[in-house]
């Protein structure tokens, strides 16, 4: 991994980061607060080497990307209840993006899912799956495991499969899921879907599927009242040889210094992912951070 590439970010600079952040990668104008669509289906074209679909695990030359059409259901009724309504129930525009660029040979965290037998574990997956099948693909042999709250995880497991189907049938994609959502596979990814509320993460079985790797999460950053709780749960599955790597929709940049201090002094190294190092649609309205936990922490 290229972490030299990166841009630290230190407690004493925290706010001036988000300054310049949101100074030089300015949201454009949007009509939204970053769904795909408010529709019962949506559908996002991601664009995959083929090479992720080899079942063998030899080095090549990357393949030309694959332009792969994915469609998932979404829940607007989740969306609008009344009570208990749920912003994983949609797809947001950050998710397949972060997917698209971490699978993109020589991007600066690529080479975090070339290994086998990875854990990966995603927090807030929602419940559209599209991250989470372009993340298994990069684990294959090991186990990736969607987390959020219980009401999300019928519809996650579904289009979980759903994804992993559509992603097989464009370019073979090694990738199964076990149990609680499918089959299996012996050059396959173990695939999960299991509870995970941050507010009470010591209830989850999410730990009985670790030690963790890499631990991702995208588009988690929005709301002050969940930073701590986010934190925590971060702090909870992390060790100091755990990569964790989390993306966001610029919104609100009190709520974003928010969470990188808190982070900060949790004991984890932050690092920005300069724009240049990004893909087009993430250069804009959008950022994206690597974080290891510290050896005394």
């Amino acid at each position: 991994m290229a972490e030299e590439l990166l841009v630290p970010v230190t407690a004493d600079d925290v706010a001036e980061h988000v300054y310049e952040l949101y100074t030089s990668r300015a949201p454009p104008e949007r009509t939204n607060l970053g769904y795909v669509a408010r529709t019962r289906t949506v559908a996002v074209t991601v664009a995959v080497d083929a090479a992720w679909g080899r079942t063998t695990r030899t080095r090549r030359r990357p393949a030309a990307a694959t332009a792969i059409e994915l469609e998932v259901a979404q829940s607007l009724d989740l969306l609008n209840a009344p009570k208990g309504s749920t912003t994983g129930a949609v797809l947001w525009t950050v998710s397949p993006l972060l997917g698209e660029w971490l699978l993109t040979p020589g991007t600066a965290l690529a080479d975090l899912l070339r290994r086998p037998g990875q854990r990966i574990i995603e927090l807030g997956a929602g419940s559209a799956g599209v991250l989470g099948g372009l993340l298994a693909l990069g684990s294959r042999g090991g186990t990736y495991v969607a987390t959020d709250v219980g009401v999300l995880l019928p519809l996650l497991r579904r289009n979980l499969a759903a994804v992993l189907e559509q992603l097989q049938n464009a370019i073979g994609a090694p990738a199964y899921v076990s149990d609680t959502v499918g089959g299996g596979g012996t050059d396959g990814v173990r695939v999960e879907a299991v509870e995970l509320d941050w507010e009470a993460p010591g209830d989850s079985d999410a730990a009985a599927f670790g030690p963790w790797d890499v631990v991702v999460a995208a588009d988690t950053v929005y709301n002050d009242f969940l930073v701590e709780p986010l934190v925590r749960t971060l702090r909870r599955l992390a060790s100091p040889s755990t990569h964790v790597v989390l993306a966001m929709q610029l919104r609100t940049h009190d709520v974003v210094e928010a969470f990188l201090s808190e982070a900060l002094d949790a004991g984890f190294a932050l690092y920005n992912v300069p724009a240049d190092l990004l893909t087009g649609q993430l250069q804009h309205g959008f950022a994206v951070y690597y974080a290891r936990l510290t050896e005394d922490s």
